[in-house]
């Protein structure tokens, strides 16, 4: 809060003087303890000066009629002070605020003493926001950047993420884009599960849910892709599955389920092999082919880690390294391939 200036009863006055009056360099002591040393014109505290509170305030900078009005700096009893515009004893304009530790500091515009258009913000826990602020709140668009590394781009309202907007988490590796309501996922988005690529492997692979958000959970029609492939489309309930799910194989094959609150109520249309976790582990669910063609996939399904292997091993053969981990097996590879077999 901007100290003010009031109860100006002079107690002490040296300094230069027109017709009886203060006008010119002067310096003044106040009944109440404040001191002001400066410049002043007909009587009024006018132009530039320092004005030093009882209470271990001060302001130096530029007065107009006996107010704290232009450009300056204010300086707390706690250290923390600020550097810029002031209109009629408050912050007003464009200027920067810093503690007395410097952890806490914003920079940009101002009105009526509070934080009010585009700015930066820095926070104690590390955090930074670069965006629209409105009466000191976050409100507008903007990205709030973590110290853990994490970000939110978007919409805000009353100092909440609401709007529209993306959040990546770093630690959890996962990002949600779409509606938010007073800080949380709500109406329609995105949430993606992202998982770090395996040794020996060439693409990431995740889990991503696409539908409808309430308060944070998923709810309402949405469709789950898995990283095997696999699609889950229906309704969920609180974060759980509930009602019908047309879940759709790998392999393109569909069957209908029906859940109550996560608990699949109808096992016996996947076999009673798949009844738990069958979205990890279906091959009742492969559809039928020929004994060759199931033998083939068989084989090649019980190799896959060991063939993975060997074309990468093959595709990286006069290939400088790749950061991404990601080879593709040219003709002449092949040829190499074939050849050693």
């Amino acid at each position: 809060v901007e100290p003010i200036l009031k109860d100006l009863i002079v107690e002490d006055y040296q300094g230069e003087q027109q017709q009886g009056i203060h006008h010119g360099q002067g310096s003044i002591i106040y009944h109440n303890g404040n001191r002001y040393e400066g410049e002043l014109s007909n009587g009024f505290l006018h132009g530039n000066g320092k004005f030093n509170w009882a209470n271990k305030c001060s302001y130096q900078g530029s007065f107009a009629d006996s107010s704290v009005h232009g450009e300056g700096n204010i300086q707390w009893r706690d250290g923390s002070h600020y550097e810029g515009d002031v209109v009629q004893g408050l912050r007003h304009g464009v200027g920067s605020f810093s503690s007395s530790d410097g952890k806490v500091s914003y920079q940009g515009d101002w009105a009526q003493g509070t934080r009010h258009g585009k700015g930066i913000a820095k926070y104690s826990d590390g955090s930074i926001y670069e965006g629209d602020f409105v009466s000191n709140q976050r409100h507008g668009r903007g990205c709030l950047a973590f110290s853990s590394g994490s970000k939110y781009t978007g919409e805000w309202a009353n100092d909440c993420k609401h709007g529209t907007g993306t959040m990546h988490w770093v630690p959890r590796a996962e990002t949600y884009t779409g509606g938010w309501c007073e800080g949380l996922p709500h109406g329609q988005g995105e949430h993606v599960w992202e998982a770090k690529r395996k040794p020996g492997t060439q693409y990431t692979c995740h889990n991503r849910y696409k539908g409808s958000f309430h308060k944070g959970q998923r709810h309402g029609s949405g469709i789950f892709y898995f990283a095997d492939g696999s699609v889950m489309d229906g309704t969920w309930e609180n974060n759980k599955k509930h009602g019908t799910m047309a879940f759709v194989c790998s392999n393109g094959r569909v069957v209908e389920l029906q859940f109550e609150h996560d608990n699949l109520i109808n096992a016996d249309a996947i076999g009673p092999e798949q009844r738990s976790q069958f979205w990890l582990n279906y091959p009742a669910l492969h559809e039928e082919t020929s004994f060759q063609q199931q033998q083939l996939n068989n084989v090649i399904h019980r190799h896959l880690s060991t063939l993975r292997s060997v074309y990468v091993q093959y595709a990286r053969y006069g290939c400088p390294v790749n950061e991404h981990n990601v080879y593709i097996l040219t003709r002449g590879q092949l040829e190499l391939l074939l050849c050693d077999c």
